[in-house]
């Protein structure tokens, strides 16, 4: 029982000792540590006495078995999350950081590798909602290490996702080394163009942030070009005229009540017209009239985006 508990930390709740269904005197052992002074028990939360007796009781089992038995209990929690997108994000967490504990090499079943991936994009998710990026990186990591060979081939969408996303923080978190690194690995293995732009937005966020703005924008062009979208005109004021006369044919009612931006690749589309409009500004600010043309011109004729003005 003491290992058990040992196995989730220095404290639990009985909730997830007892959903392991190991032992069904789990449970009735704890209350007997708790008498003896080994274990507190607050408020249906288990907690070891001493940092010391949680680490005696989970060094009673051998290393290479440890691993094992955590990927068991991750499985075992993982079965409360099935077809509930509401459970609670403790018990996803749990969950996964228990299959995180086994690891790759304690997987015994090569279904189980494709769960514990999906469930690590799961908790990167939400860990990205609490706006921890440290911690969803992790999340996602542990999710690629869990795939299989041929996974861009035989789990494209899933490969490409967890890539994407552990790319996002790590430019958030300013790890330039795994960000080049995984834009490298969607750049070579992303079998459409569509879906590296969200890495090519990150990398030409990483520029803007390295104070590498002329490349920056030059790498946004370049990629907005490839879209079938020109960023240019032959003078100011003739940009102005021309946004002047689209904005004309629509009235206030009809911008106001414009529809929702649905076309993905749009919408990343304006993220990267909306960078270079903040770059522009900064070293070419005679070319900002442009890029702000293209902007409502999208918007009035895909719908608004969060980079709308």
């Amino acid at each position: 029982a003491l290992f058990v508990l040992s196995c989730f930390g220095a404290s639990s709740e009985s909730a997830f000792v007892e959903s392991q269904g190991l032992d069904r005197n789990i449970l009735k052992n704890l209350e007997i540590a708790v008498a003896e002074g080994f274990v507190d028990k607050i408020n249906d939360q288990y907690r070891f006495a001493h940092d010391r007796i949680q680490e005696a009781a989970y060094n009673t089992i051998p290393a290479e078995r440890r691993s094992v038995i955590h990927f068991t209990y991750g499985l075992e929690l993982s079965s409360l999350l099935i077809g509930d997108e509401d459970v609670s994000g403790s018990v996803l967490f749990t969950a996964v950081n228990q299959l995180n504990l086994g690891g790759p090499p304690a997987v015994q079943d090569k279904k189980h590798n494709l769960t514990a991936a999906r469930l690590n994009l799961r908790a990167g998710k939400k860990a990205m909602e609490m706006s921890d990026y440290v911690t969803s990186y992790s999340y996602f990591d542990s999710g690629i290490s869990f795939l299989l060979r041929k996974h861009w081939q035989e789990h494209y969408d899933l490969t490409l996702e967890l890539f994407s996303l552990a790319a996002k923080c790590a430019l958030t978190n300013g790890d330039q080394t795994s960000l080049k690194l995984l834009i490298a690995l969607v750049l070579e293995k992303a079998h459409f163009f569509e879906d590296k732009l969200d890495v090519l937005y990150f990398e030409t966020c990483a520029l803007a942030y390295s104070s590498r703005l002329t490349e920056s924008i030059e790498k946004g062009l370049d990629i907005l070009s490839k879209l079938g979208i020109e960023v240019q005109g032959t003078s100011v004021e003739a940009c102005l005229q021309e946004t002047k006369a689209l904005l004309s044919t629509h009235t206030d009612d009809e911008i106001l009540n414009s529809k929702q931006m649905a076309d993905a690749t749009m919408i990343i589309a304006m993220k990267f017209l909306g960078k270079l409009e903040v770059g522009m500004a900064q070293i070419m600010p005679k070319s900002v009239p442009y890029v702000a043309f293209k902007i409502i011109e999208l918007s009035l004729t895909h719908g608004m985006s969060p980079a709308s003005p």
